[in-house]
């Protein structure tokens, strides 16, 4: 716990230290663009059409719970153990 504390503060204290320097100018043309970042522009895409971002993140939801929909979560009863144990 330690260390991931101090790990933290280090490359906090980097980071703070480099200032501009740790930025990606990748688009000169439009600095507005380069400096709203990664997930305002993701939003912005994912609201450009919403019913199509809603469709993907359902068809995504639903194949990762497939699995689970086979699933019989039901308690245990006599069947479990065998018919020669004791505890029957």
């Amino acid at each position: 716990m330690c260390s991931i504390t101090q790990a933290d503060t280090l490359v906090a204290k980097r980071a703070a230290s480099m200032g501009d320097r740790v930025l990606v100018n990748r688009a000169k043309e439009d600095p507005d663009r380069a400096a709203e970042g990664r997930w305002a522009r993701w939003t912005s895409k994912a609201l450009w059409k919403p019913k199509r971002t809603l469709f993907l993140g359902l068809v995504l939801l639903l194949g990762l719970a497939a699995p689970a929909l086979g699933m019989d979560p039901g308690m245990p009863d006599a069947r479990v153990v065998d018919k020669g144990a004791q505890a029957r």
